[in-house]
């Protein structure tokens, strides 16, 4: 008869409960944990890079979209304090040709995909952007999710705005 001690059920539920420990949530703007959002979202080509000081990462969606990741909502501190954003804003732009309506397009976009905003900006492309809160923390499997939902968004848009060869 094999002899169970306390200290061996207690090493295996430790080790039990290591293992099921969820991910830490992400309390602000964490590079990697982007990074691994985009990745896991389908993102390829993934560049971190900086954007007047503050971080950003570049990447292309499963629909070959170029896409950018802007960290917002950032804290001014002194120099050499580690900076802290609490949010991000991903955005991807389309230039829906000459002579269209741009305006018009805005305001059907908005009005059939509520998940993102939809604006023209000054140099005439329709800007698709949308805002997540680190505030209160978010898991990387909700970051993947909204990320997801984004590019899911952006595809569908491009096809409404470009309808493939031979499409009627």
């Amino acid at each position: 008869m094999k002899r169970v001690t306390l200290a061996g059920v207690l090493a295996s539920l430790a080790a039990g409960s290591a293992a099921a420990a969820p991910a830490p949530l992400l309390q602000h703007w964490d590079t990697g944990g982007v990074r691994a959002g985009l990745t896991a979202a389908g993102a390829t080509d993934i560049r971190v890079a900086d954007a007047d000081g503050l971080p950003m990462i570049t990447a292309r969606t499963r629909d070959s979209l170029g896409v950018a990741i802007y960290a917002k909502a950032c804290d001014v501190g002194p120099a050499k304090a580690p900076l802290i954003c609490h949010g991000l804003e991903s955005i991807v732009s389309f230039d829906p040709g000459a002579a269209v309506d741009r305006t018009a397009i805005v305001a059907r976009l908005n009005q059939t995909y509520a998940s993102g905003k939809f604006i023209v900006v000054p140099d005439g492309t329709i800007r698709l952007s949308r805002y997540v809160d680190f505030d209160g923390g978010v898991t990387p499997e909700n970051l993947r999710a909204q990320l997801t939902a984004y590019f899911t968004l952006a595809g569908a848009t491009a096809r409404s705005l470009w309808q493939p060869s031979g499409a009627q």
